[in-house]
């Protein structure tokens, strides 16, 4: 054979190596398991804030008080930086130095209220800027709730959680029990003042778009207060004396405080109490301060359903 003839043939070899070579590797890379897609990917909370792909949430500081324990029993690996509040000057996450989250170098911050503003946001930014991760999420409903618990739930892998959580949720339980009952008109007071330039008493009660007037509609109420929006800096109205009394509540829930007198006695002082329906068939009910706490949501739901509608749980 030829110089020439051996030279080409060894180049047809070559060529062959090769395209054998890359059918293999294609092959090869078609098999092997692709690149699984971060679940935080496309996933935004209340600011507008982009969750990053590869977020950690080893180590996170949770803003608001109370929900240590909710974030805790849901997603139990991320461990929870304590930091003192009343040093960065709030207790609400609107207030809050960010200097002082800062210094404690978390991988995130987690926030979840039924409040969210500019001065919320304000804050997201600022630690965004200093390179930590926020994670605001604004929640109006029970049903919100759970899409926010979902969101945490497919950033960190753990959609499971969120499942058991909803199971928890005792939304059917109480559904199933009330039925087609009509709904009881409710008062819900969180404080009462007295207006000394109005010269009138006012109440502090659940705004329509308070978090806490979803759960008396799932519990069968409806607050008197319903109509009423909150304004920008928090979740509550200003509801005047006159107004609540001529909305004659069925049933009145007041936090509790610390006066050692008894609730029906207090409200009987009041000007023309002693004539709303709850007053007079003593449907005065003291709410505990955890109430609120949103690890206790499904409890309260259920407590809250209990007292608008007792004749349902007979025997529960």
């Amino acid at each position: 054979m030829n110089k020439g003839g051996a030279f080409k043939q060894l180049n047809l070899k070559i060529i062959n190596y090769i395209c054998l070579l890359c059918i293999f590797i294609f092959i090869s890379s078609s098999c092997s398991p692709k690149e699984i897609t971060p679940v935080g990917e496309g996933i935004k909370d209340s600011c507008g804030n982009s969750i990053q792909n590869d977020v950690k949430l080893h180590s996170s500081i949770i803003f608001y008080e109370n929900q240590d324990e909710f974030v805790n029993k849901l997603y139990p690996q991320i461990k929870i930086i304590p930091w003192e509040r009343e040093r960065a000057g709030m207790k609400a996450s609107e207030y809050a130095e960010v200097s002082e989250i800062i210094k404690n170098k978390p991988d995130a911050v987690i926030a979840m209220t039924d409040h969210m503003d500019e001065r919320s946001c304000t804050i997201s930014r600022k630690l965004h800027e200093a390179g930590i991760q926020p994670l605001f999420f604004e929640y109006k409903t029970v049903g919100q709730l759970e899409v926010v618990i979902q969101k945490l739930g497919q950033i960190i892998g753990k959609d499971k959680v969120y499942v058991e959580w909803l199971n928890d949720l005792e939304k059917s339980k109480v559904r199933n029990a009330i039925g087609e009952s009509e709904p009881k008109k409710v008062y819900w007071e969180l404080a009462f003042q007295n207006d000394q330039a109005k010269k009138e008493n006012q109440a502090i009660t659940l705004a329509q778009d308070s978090f806490f007037n979803d759960v008396l509609r799932l519990a069968g109420g409806t607050n008197i207060a319903d109509a009423e929006i909150s304004d920008k800096e928090n979740s509550y109205r200003l509801l005047s004396e006159k107004d609540i009394v001529r909305a004659d509540p069925d049933i009145i829930f007041i936090t509790k405080g610390s006066t050692e007198r008894s609730l029906k006695a207090q409200l009987m002082e009041r000007n023309n109490w002693p004539h709303i329906k709850a007053v007079k068939n003593d449907k005065i009910f003291e709410v505990e301060q955890d109430t609120y706490y949103l690890v206790h949501v499904a409890e309260s739901l259920l407590w809250i359903a209990e007292h608008i509608n007792p004749d349902k749980f007979t025997g529960e």
